[in-house]
């Protein structure tokens, strides 16, 4: 049954494009959500598709069900539009990264291809069904020197500084490298930030991965049950669950596909090793509260025997179904400042903001952190803060409502990122 958020009920379109995308759903279903608008919702439907970013997926859904006729021109229009313009892109970024693949693997460096790169072709299985805005790759840690080496001799230039020595404990990839044409390709490491509360063993992903095919070139794939707590921290805990249904929409397709070739009691081994069984207990829970997951008797219990908090699956359904197209930006930090009046604690929170670590601000600004030109880093920061953040401060302080709702939205997305992460 669809999700509803805690205390209203979701408008009828939202209702209905959560059935369009039920990966469960068969074609009778699919049919009777679309038979059951009327022509006054066709216009709200368009709009939850394009304010989450659905459009792609919606068109690939219907065309799969030849219900493409049943739509309002416009509409028809409008995503088959989008579809051929996201497949267009996606062909290059493909083309682009059969040539990596093959660079790669000629000078012996193994890869593993995450997310969109792995999604699009061995999921979706449809070129224009996801987005992808760039490719990423997983490499040993070792292998990074090379592998940028090896890139650059490809045209790829590192967007802005990096020591590929240094610790580097606060990043999990080089710096988006770019390419002429606007590729973008990011070449992990790791899944996530080494000071993050996780413990991520990279060499135990490497032992599970499996052969896979990109562009018909030959690497590596996440084992399905590393792949979906991947998915998991990267939509709850990583972005604090902002993907909302797309995000969603990843994890559902894998669980059906990979239903009966995932090791159950792996995948929650794993989960507890790296300190993620809540990220996947969320987005499972989340997934069997839409219909769009149907999970092993037990897995649940297995996976978090304290239970799911039905606060904290209530809060989550407020923000995965959060309309983010016109919110305007507010982050951990700028909450904390706006809600309190304590000078000190707003000056606190401003400089911990400000004065992040010189090799932060060197990748930031491509600038060398031994350099005195770092000192320039911090206030061109201090500028741009300001520039970003400034009329929201000021909104907030106006007592704007739209801003006071995001902060209080914000509130709820620390609390479940504090909760995915207290063990």
């Amino acid at each position: 049954m669809p999700i509803k958020r805690q205390g209203e009920t979701i408008s009828d379109p939202l209702i209905i494009l959560c059935d369009l995308l039920n990966p469960l759903n068969d074609s009778l279903k699919i049919r009777a959500a679309v038979s059951g608008l009327e022509a006054s919702e066709w216009g709200a439907l368009q709009r939850h598709i394009e304010t989450r970013s659905l459009a792609n997926s919606l068109y690939a859904r219907l065309n799969q069900e030849e219900l493409l006729p049943c739509l309002p021109v416009e509409l028809r229009e409008f995503l088959r539009e989008n579809y051929r313009v996201n497949a267009a892109r996606n062909l290059i970024l493909l083309n682009r990264a059969a040539q990596v693949l093959a660079a790669l693997k000629n000078q012996r460096i193994q890869v593993i291809g995450l997310k969109g790169l792995y999604l699009l072709e061995n999921v979706y299985q449809d070129i224009g069904a996801r987005a992808m805005n760039d490719l990423d790759i997983l490499v040993h840690r070792e292998d990074i020197p090379r592998a940028l080496e090896t890139l650059q001799n490809l045209s790829y230039q590192v967007s802005t500084f990096f020591d590929s020595s240094a610790p580097n404990r606060d990043v999990k990839h080089v710096p988006p490298l770019n390419l002429a044409d606007g590729t973008i390709i990011e070449v992990h490491w790791t899944l996530l930030e080494e000071e993050e509360p996780f413990n991520i063993a990279v060499e135990g992903m490497w032992q599970r991965a499996r052969t896979a095919y990109f562009a018909e070139s030959e690497a590596y794939a996440l084992s399905d049950e590393d792949l979906l707590l991947h998915l998991c921290i990267h939509a709850a805990y990583q972005h604090y669950l902002k993907l909302g249904l797309r995000g969603m929409l990843d994890i559902a397709l894998v669980l059906k596909q990979a239903s009966d070739q995932i090791d159950w009691q792996q995948l929650i081994q794993t989960a507890r090793e790296w300190g993620a069984r809540k990220c996947v207990g969320l987005c499972f829970g989340l997934l069997q509260e839409m219909g769009w997951a149907r999970l092993p008797e037990g897995l649940m219990a297995d996976l978090l025997p304290e239970g799911l908090d039905a606060d904290i699956i209530n809060q989550a359904k407020v923000v995965l179904l959060r309309d983010e197209s016109e919110a305007d930006a507010i982050t951990p930090d700028l909450s904390a400042l706006t809600s309190t009046r304590n000078l000190v604690r707003k000056t606190r929170v401003v400089l911990d903001r400000i004065f992040i670590p010189k090799t932060a601000i060197a990748r930031l600004y491509g600038i060398n952190p031994g350099s005195p030109g770092i000192v320039f880093g911090y206030l061109r920061r201090a500028v741009d803060l300001y520039q970003q953040y400034g009329g929201t401060i000021r909104k907030a302080s106006n007592l704007d409502k739209a801003v006071l709702q995001e902060l209080e939205l914000n509130k709820i997305r620390t609390h479940l990122h504090h909760w995915l992460t207290n063990a």
